[in-house]
């Protein structure tokens, strides 16, 4: 694992060191300017006329070209900004100029200027933009502006609530985070200048931006080239703004209070709830033409009512910062650095609360963390340019209870605030041991009491190395090449400290069924109700040898590291001027590492646990005590099955403590023959520690071929075929680690008492998670089609199909439910009108 992970570290060294070193401003695009002359007898292309690009902020350096015999001057390798402008000039012809050319990243901008015999004025035009680009080819890109991004009429401020807006993407349950053409929410890669807004631990979104600060959204949902990878849904490209020589500011403040609302949210003793949200954005220059600054940060603080079944209702409180600055440097005529910070803290008190969950019984919630990055875009010649790009995230998440926790005088851990469910016996061990902890009641539609059972910390990280490179190629192979290639690594961690005290559920046996006294009142002695509780305890608890203590809170810490090399190669070739072919191939390869324990296979093992049963019941397992062989704890016993079946740690009759009268289940020590068989040389097949690592190579290529049949640039006929690869999510890798849980019954009374002679009973025996040695990287396969028509002026037509199929998605699967089939359902259900 250290080998591999030090050769992929070397190598995307050894590139970040070939590219210059560190960081991006956003990808590159080009400018194509066609200059006409105007004659009675039409266009006529015109070569010789001086084209002038520049760009008002001063963050491209002034560039001219002379246009050729076809009337067209390129500037393949340009920044992706917008507001360039356009200054063509010819002896004898009247000076124009194009404002506000608009320059996409990975695409060629045209700007078509037409000439006329020379004035006293200077024209300047505002030219539309063109609607067919056959270099695109079956990309689906939906591009959304600062200002369009303003005047949405969209609820709340977050990037996330437009990217909807493109075609394919949904975000039903308004989340955050999108399916693309039916992938899942966790498939979908946003990017914040370069760097991945992915959380390495669930695959969903991790941070927000101030919208004030975006330039501009890219959203891909189909056809991307080889320079995207990652994910197999859709992708998002955010651009945020680098500020230029003008000084610029915006103050935003939103309020919302109770006070507004008619009946004060249709509460009897209603409570104040609101939202106050003010932001501020400014930028301008430090140095002219030099360097440049933008400071961005907003505030939301907003409180929201519940109403709780059976009162007590409560305000939720949200209180979040979102903040990005960042520098900008012209360092030469051809470098340019950017560092940039980001971070957005977030607390949530309390969590989970609800209308059947109090607040004194949820957790505050607190996440977020710093991102740093530091960009270097190097534009060596009008024709080739690089960016290379270094970044880390540091994201951190805690859980802590309403309410503390407290240590009883024999050790365990319980909450202080009491449940609902149990009431104090004096006679009964447990008296203040149950009471404290946290309950959910089901004959009161789950009404929950009691002290929060978990507190939790963890930390994901992620280091960011990248590079790419642009490489315009004129005449070669007889057509121009644009190649774009680059290569990134990814290193993710995450680690926790998950500690968990044991949690209860409550629901009646029935009133009916409890057991009357002589007087004609319900027994006390008698059970009235069930009581399950939720034991959590961690694996390693036996490592060291000794029995489990029932009581003790369940303490996981663990670590899961993830390492992703990435590298690109497309070539977007256009052979004549109405057809364009866009070929590229992505390598991606990824090691996750994570402790766990010896692998089995669970599926085979319940395969042969119920062929047992079946064996037993059927009097094929006939024993000394009972030769009928209808006992299946006889059965275990005489075939020796605690040596044939992988037993969890804590269900081995050494660390029950069976024998001592103290056994957390006693039914697993009766039925592995609890210490007769240890000592009988019976050794149980248990699962021992280890770290493990999972590699996985992919080649993802990717073609489409454009094509205007008419040359005319008003139509577009495509297609495509590509392979997307997925980064792996480190949640599913750390399931090994537990907390393990089992669950075991006790009996109340009618006053909710523990029954005097009840002795608690589990049922089964820990729960056992095993991942997967052979996981492969996520993947899918996908095709398309498109036909576009411009049949107006600034009006298309758009027609288009996508067949897209994934491959290796991550599923658990629980071996222990049985699949109901519709074909035995008529035997178990039958149809009446047959």
């Amino acid at each position: 694992m250290r080998g591999s992970v030090s050769r992929l570290f070397g190598l995307t060294a050894f590139l970040l060191v070939l590219a210059g070193a560190t960081a991006a401003l956003g990808a590159d695009g080009g400018v194509r300017v066609t200059v006409y002359e105007v004659t009675d007898a039409g266009n006529e292309p015109m070569p010789g006329a001086t084209v002038i690009l520049s760009h008002p902020g001063g963050q491209f350096p002034e560039a001219g070209a002379v246009t050729d015999a076809n009337g067209q001057a390129l500037f393949p390798v340009v920044p992706a900004l917008a507001g360039y402008a356009v200054k063509v000039s010819m002896p004898g012809y009247a000076t124009t100029v194009r404002d506000g050319v608009k320059v996409v990243p990975n695409q060629i901008t045209d700007v078509v200027v037409a000439l006329t015999p020379e004035k006293t004025e200077e024209v300047t035009v505002v030219g539309k933009e063109k609607l067919i680009d056959l270099e695109k080819g079956t990309e689906s890109k939906t591009e959304i502006s600062a200002e369009f991004f303003e005047d949405l009429p969209v609820l709340g401020r977050e990037y996330q609530n437009v990217l909807s807006l493109a075609p394919g993407v949904n975000d039903t349950d308004g989340d955050g985070n999108p399916t693309v053409h039916g992938s899942r929410a966790r498939d979908f890669q946003a990017q914040v200048d370069g760097v991945s807004n992915v959380d390495p631990l669930t695959g969903y979104f991790m941070s927000n931006i101030n919208p004030d600060a975006i330039e501009e959204i890219e959203v891909i949902d189909f056809g991307a080239d080889a320079s995207y990878g990652g994910a197999v849904g859709g992708y998002a490209k955010i651009h945020t703004k680098s500020g230029t020589n003008q000084f610029e500011g915006a103050f935003n403040f939103f309020l919302r209070d109770s006070a507004a609302d008619n009946d004060r949210a249709g509460n009897i003793d209603p409570v104040d709830f609101g939202r106050i949200q003010p932001s501020l954005f400014l930028s301008g220059p430090l140095i002219r033409n030099r360097m440049w600054w933008v400071v961005s940060h907003e505030y939301l603080d907003q409180s929201d009512p519940v109403d709780v079944i059976g009162g007590g209702d409560f305000v939720q409180k949200f209180n979040r910062w979102t903040h990005l600055d960042k520098l900008t440097w012209q360092v030469g005529p051809k470098s340019k650095l950017a560092l940039q910070f980001s971070a957005d803290p977030i607390e949530l008190t309390p969590l989970d609360a609800s209308a059947i969950v109090p607040a004194a019984s949820s957790v505050r919630y607190t996440a977020g963390g710093p991102t740093y990055s530091l960009t270097w875009n190097v534009p060596y010649s009008p024709t080739f340019a690089l960016e290379s790009q270094i970044a880390f995230s540091d994201i951190n998440v805690t859980l802590d209870p309403m309410n503390p926790w407290t240590t009883l005088p024999d050790g365990r851990q319980t909450g202080t605030l009491l449940n609902s469910c149990v009431v104090d016996r004096d006679d009964t061990e447990f008296d203040d041991y149950l009471p404290g902890l946290r309950c959910r009641d089901d004959d009161l539609f789950g009404l929950t009491s009691g002290t929060a059972n978990r507190d939790y910390e963890d930390t994901r990280q992620r280091w960011t190395y990248r590079f790419e490179g642009d490489q315009f190629i004129n005449e070669w192979l007889g057509g121009s090449h644009r190649v774009r290639f680059g290569a990134s690594l990814q290193r993710a961690s995450f680690s926790r400290d998950d500690i968990r005290l044991n949690e209860l559920r409550r629901n009646g046996i029935g009133l009916q069924g409890a057991v009357l006294g002589t007087n004609g009142s319900l027994d006390p002695n008698q059970p009235a109700y069930s009581l399950f509780e939720t034991v959590y305890a961690p694996k390693i608890a036996t490592d060291a040898g000794g029995a489990i203590a029932s009581g003790m809170p369940a303490r996981v810490q663990d670590d899961v590291d993830g390492n992703y090399f990435a590298a690109y190669i497309t070539d977007t070739y256009e052979p004549t001027s109405n057809v364009v072919i866009n070929l590229g191939v992505r390598f991606q390869r990824e090691e996750i590492s994570s402790f766990g324990y010896t692998p089995f296979d669970p599926a085979a093992e319940r395969a042969a646990w119920n062929e047992f049963l079946d064996r037993c019941m059927a009097g094929e397992i006939p024993t000394s005590a009972d030769p009928s062989g209808l006992d299946p704890k006889k059965c275990f016993q005489a075939l020796g099955g605690s040596t044939l079946f992988t037993m969890h740690r804590l269900d081995v009759p050494t660390a029950q403590g069976c024998g001592g009268g103290n056994a957390l289940n006693p039914a697993l020590c009766e039925l592995a023959g609890g210490e007769i068989l240890i000592n009988n040389g019976f050794v149980p097949k248990t699962r021992g520690r280890e770290r493990f690592t999972i590699s996985n190579n992919g080649i993802a290529p990717r073609f489409s071929i454009s094509w205007d049949p008419w040359s005319d640039g008003k139509t577009l006929i495509s297609g495509s075929f590509g392979r997307v690869y997925a980064d792996s999510i480190l949640l599913p890798f750390a399931f090994e680690n537990g907390p393990d849980s089992l669950l075991r019954r006790w009996t109340l009374n009618s006053r909710l008492q523990p029954t005097r002679q009840d002795v608690p009973s589990a049922i089964g025996g820990f729960a056992i998670s095993v991942v997967d040695r052979n996981i492969k990287m996520q993947h899918s396969d996908e095709w398309g089609l498109r036909f576009e028509r411009e049949i107006a002026p600034e009006t298309r037509l758009t027609l288009r199909y996508v067949n897209r199929k994934f491959y290796d998605q991550l599923q658990d699967i629980d071996v222990n439910k049985v699949p109901v089939y519709w074909d035995e359902l008529p035997d178990q259900f039958p149809d009446p009108s047959r």
